[in-house]
């Protein structure tokens, strides 16, 4: 007689790879072009400066979005 294979073992290594395969996704998917970090002094000193034409404040993310005169990029 041959002992079955279990086929709980396969799904473990199965699910194992898929988390790997999704982390590794999620990792590589960022866009470091896009996301460009400043420091809270050069955006308040916009503000104080009456720089910013217009900004978004995303209260789910905390992602604020400004328009400064003089510049056609979103930071």
């Amino acid at each position: 007689m041959t002992p079955k294979k279990s086929s709980k073992g396969f799904l473990v290594y199965f699910v194992i790879a898929l988390m790997i395969i999704m982390t590794l996704v999620m990792l590589l998917n960022k866009d470091p072009a896009k996301s460009k970090d400043v420091d809270y002094g050069t955006i308040m000193g916009y503000f104080d400066n009456l720089e910013v034409e217009k900004y978004t404040l995303d209260l789910g993310t905390g992602k604020l979005t400004i328009n400064v005169k003089g510049q056609k990029e979103h930071r």
